[in-house]
């Protein structure tokens, strides 16, 4: 049995008989990780996941269970067609009820937030608040009490029910899992069921004339279809909801209201099967608590399918405060974020490495625990949680402040922790805390394996005083580079290094760690640098060659600078700093730039990336009127009391020329720029945060007005050009009374931008999308991350297939609603600079033989929805399918860009080039 966590399916008779109350009896989890006890045999219907060959309850003999009246699942011995199943699961099956369960339902089934109960003419669902911590009252009578005074889980049920139906039809298994399930329940073997039946559909036919239903999940989600045969009367079909509060249509989405919140149905997706065509089925109010639908663009010539989705949403947090702190977005499109939580009830997934809060609970004392979490944007609302763990241990804090995931899916993160206990591996580079405050830590997590094994690599850092890890770059070999700072005089340095002893108060350092290799080992480099005073570290690059930059703040006056750099003299009180080493030299000449940035007053560099030719831009915070500015630079000038600032220099310049590029970004409040980027035309893309009603913002915004409080920024410059017109997009993006703050963003391979940052509870909070895994906060201090289009309309779920076998990349048309009903064409091309200009606009795309073929093979088998009308919002969706068994090739890049026709086929607008990389299985040496 694993350390984990069981997961608990509710199965209450109580529940199955009120159905139709908008309150059920509440449900509980153990708090113990790895742990079913008393409470979890009393009420529960509880699913093993492991291989147990027995559970005890009221001390009674292991395999006998002395309750009748509560419900088991043995899934220690199931039965399994033609090989064995190891890891067995109920929750992505329709278990048939052949009596071992005693409530009136024909199949039952656990979705991630809910459980469905599907009886003759419709199903019931159970919904549960989120999971707290839990335990049986000392007294073991029926019953139970919430820990540390929380209160109870609520719950509510609702049936659903096709009125005027058949009587004689009946929902039936239609799609046979390959796995049957054995129960014994009680010590009556009069009660026991062996072989139980599972399946991953089930069907009932003719509920109404040429009508049929089927019932399977998708995606984690609970979903029913509606099949009409050509003929078929499609007002017949009406459902009644019991148990609901109300129900409503908005934004043509059916929402259900329950007393734990809004249910929301989206808008149904509607085909005719023979041709594949989709066409518009909306909702339709019957009554009260009643609904049904109308899709006038059907005749009843062809079978229609119906699609709807039963979607149950929470937020990314929980109700203490959480705290985003780094971002990455993989090749497949998911995104991976990573910060500290207050929350005991941070939401976790099933087989994730630990899914229980670390600390002691006490209300006295402000406690947070590492979580990361990986979320799809392709899929909706719960189901976007892919993976999600918390991290730590049993200290005060653990912080994490970088993350890094490659192309296998493995998670690399760096930080501080507190925790003596913090978890670390067999193979750590260093596996004792030691003394100090504070301890750095890198840690890897592979999302695909389960429980324990998940953690693939932890270790501390650090010596006998205060450490902290703030910044990493992961190479193609998994080699890490960490920078940080520290207070340790016995911080671990390699021989050669450029400075071997710290100088000042605390000082930073730059290391690489190998973890293929074995104990002490694993540190191939390590060096302080900085002055007398103190720095941190706060942004890290490597290039092409293996240097490595480094960005941050120093209090030095003799912080160590380069002949010929740009500043060699500290302006303020603090200054930022650049910083570049080459570990394949030796001592001194490892550094191979450094210099001040900064004015008069507090200066810092946040964020900063390395171009191709060495080129470095930038991104911080500025007190200092005298901070240098370009001439004809966006902002020339300081215009509150801090502004952001974006700088570009190149170190191989002589020092008069090195700045290329500068500027303030801000208004006459309070900017600051927390990440940036530079996208495949060069352009910068900086995000940060603002206090100002005067941030400047560009004509088609996503908010070009200030929206309240603080708000975060997302803007793109082009240095090529002069004033405001280097400004090609610059928008708000937050909510109108609550509080945003950006700490960083990403752009993926479409020039595409992710933004994460943190968002306070308020009454307009943070904009959030249909389909999104939560659309409310939960505690005071929650975070947010969002995909921002920056003009481009069209997003793609992911850049890279691979050879080995079939695949779609999916693509999402958004040109906005001035293109509603306007065509649309996506051409495909090798190469995408200088591109082509037709019509005064520029597609980027070199035609060539893919064009022709894409041309000619337009929405064939390969190509779907690669040509058409865009809908009333000027969306569509298009794919491009990878042949399975395609002959292993050098990989190659293709190219799509959409082009939006006006009536008279002229070219109106074009999307940037989305790439698709296609090649081999990426492997870690």
């Amino acid at each position: 049995m694993t350390d984990q966590e069981i997961p608990v399916l509710p199965l209450s008779s109580e529940t199955q008989s009120q159905v139709s109350k908008s309150v059920c009896t509440p449900h509980f989890r153990s708090r113990r990780r790895g742990i079913l006890n008393s409470a979890g045999a009393t009420l529960l219907l509880t699913l093993l996941w492991s291989s147990i060959s027995s559970v005890r309850n009221d001390g009674s003999t292991p395999g006998k269970f002395v309750q009748t009246t509560c419900y088991h699942i043995d899934d220690s011995n199931p039965v399994v067609t033609g090989r064995t199943l190891a890891r067995p699961t109920l929750l992505a099956q329709f278990v048939e009820n052949m009596g071992q369960w005693d409530g009136p339902f024909r199949f039952a089934r656990r979705f991630d937030g809910l459980t469905a109960f599907v009886s003759d003419h419709g199903w019931s669902i159970e919904l549960r608040e989120g999971a707290e911590q839990w335990r049986r009252p000392s007294s073991g009578r029926p019953g139970f009490r919430a820990q540390n005074g929380q209160r109870a889980v609520k719950c509510c049920a609702l049936r659903m029910e096709f009125l005027g139906a058949n009587e004689t039809s009946s929902f039936s298994g239609s799609v046979r899992s390959h796995a049957n399930h054995n129960f014994f329940l009680g010590n009556d073997p009069r009660r026991w069921r062996a072989e139980v039946p599972c399946f991953a559909e089930v069907l009932s036919e003719n509920v109404y004339p040429g009508v049929s239903v089927r019932m399977h999940g998708a995606r984690g989600q609970l979903e029913y279809d509606l099949l009409l045969d050509p003929g078929a009367d499609l007002s017949r079909v009406c459902i009644l909801v019991e148990g609901a509060r109300g129900i409503r249509i908005e934004n043509g989405d059916l929402i259900i209201e329950t007393s734990l919140g809004d249910i929301r149905q989206p808008r149904p997706a509607t085909w005719i099967e023979s041709s594949q065509r989709s066409i518009v089925c909306n909702y339709e109010i019957r009554g009260p608590s009643r609904f049904g639908f109308v899709a006038p663009g059907w005749k009843g010539e062809n079978r229609l399918i119906i699609d709807p989705e039963l979607v149950w949403s929470t937020l990314l947090g929980g109700r203490g405060f959480d705290i985003a702190r780094a971002v990455d977005v993989d090749r497949s499109g998911l995104v991976t974020v990573t910060g500290e939580t207050q929350s005991i009830n941070f939401p976790t997934t099933l087989g994730a490495y630990d899914r229980t809060f670390n600390g002691t609970g006490s209300s006295t004392v402000l406690e947070f625990d590492i979580f990361v979490s990986r979320l799809d944007p392709r899929s909706k609302s719960a189901d976007q949680l892919v993976h999600s763990t918390y991290l730590g241990g049993k200290g005060n804090f653990e912080v994490p402040a970088a993350v890094s995931v490659d192309g296998l899916s493995i998670v690399t993160l760096v930080g501080a922790t507190d925790s003596a206990d913090f978890p670390v591996t067999n193979n750590a580079y260093k596996q004792s805390y030691g003394a100090g405050l504070s301890k750095g830590f890198a840690c890897q997590i592979d999302p695909r394996a389960s429980g324990l094994a998940q953690l693939r690599y932890s270790s501390f850092l650090g010596g006998s005083s205060d450490d902290v890890a703030t910044s990493l770059h992961v190479d193609s070999a998994g080699v890490m580079v960490i920078g940080g700072s520290s207070n340790s005089a016995d911080f671990p340095v390699t021989p050669g290094a450029f400075a071997t002893s710290i100088r000042g108060g605390e000082e930073g350092f730059v290391l690489r760690l190998d973890t293929r290799r074995v104990g002490t080992a694993q540190l191939v480099y390590s060096t302080f640098f900085g002055g007398s005073s103190g720095e941190s570290v706060n942004a890290l690059d490597v290039d092409l060659l293996g240097r490595i930059t480094l960005g941050g703040s120093t209090t030095s006056a003799d912080f160590p600078t380069t002949a010929g750099a740009r500043d060699r003299v500290l302006n303020g009180a603090s200054d930022g700093y650049l910083l570049v080493l080459d570990a394949t030299r030796l001592g001194p000449a490892q550094l191979l730039y450094s210099s001040y940035l900064g004015g008069k007053d507090q200066d810092s560099v946040t964020g900063l990336v390395v171009g191709p030719v060495g080129q470095i831009v930038a991104v911080g915070s500025t007190h200092s009127t005298d901070f240098p500015a370009s001439i004809g630079a966006v902002g020339p000038a300081l215009k509150g009391g801090r502004d952001a600032f974006v700088v570009r220099i190149d170190p191989s310049a002589p020092a008069p020329t090195q700045l290329g590029y500068s500027t303030f970004l801000g208004g006459g409040a309070d900017d600051a720029a927390f990440g940036v980027c530079v996208d495949s035309n060069g352009h910068i893309v900086v995000g940060g945060s603002t206090m100002s009603i005067d941030f400047p913002t560009t004509a088609g915004a996503y908010s070009p007005a200030y929206l309240g409080n603080r708000d975060a920024f997302v803007a793109r410059i082009d240095a090529g050009k002069k004033g405001l017109s280097q400004l090609s997009y610059a928008s708000y993006v937050g909510g109108a009374a609550s509080v945003d703050s950006l700490l960083g963003l990403h752009l993926d391979e479409s020039d595409t931008a992710f933004l994460f940052g943190n968002s306070t509870t308020s009454s307009t909070p943070f904009p959030t999308t249909l389909g999104a895994y939560s659309q409310k906060t939960a505690g005071g201090l929650d975070l947010f991350v969002c995909r921002v289009a920056l003009g481009v309309p069209m997003f793609a779920d992911r850049h890279r297939l691979l050879t080995r076998g079939a695949g779609v990349q999916n693509l999402t048309v958004q040109a906005g609603q001035q293109n509603a009903r306007r065509t649309f064409q996506i051409f495909g091309a090798l190469s995408t600079k200088p591109g082509v200009a037709i019509d005064g606009v520029t597609i980027p795309l070199n035609p060539d033989a893919y064009t022709r073929i894409a041309l000619s093979g337009t929405n064939s088998p390969t190509w779907t929805g690669f040509r058409g009308t865009l809908d009333a919002n000027g969306e569509a969706q298009a794919a491009f399918h990878l042949p399975p068994d395609l002959i292993s090739t050098p990989p190659i890049t293709l190219y799509h860009a959409l082009v939006v026709f006006d009536s008279a086929g002229r070219v109106v607008m074009a999307s940037h080039a989305v790439p698709l990389e296609i090649g081999h299985v990426e492997v870690r040496r």
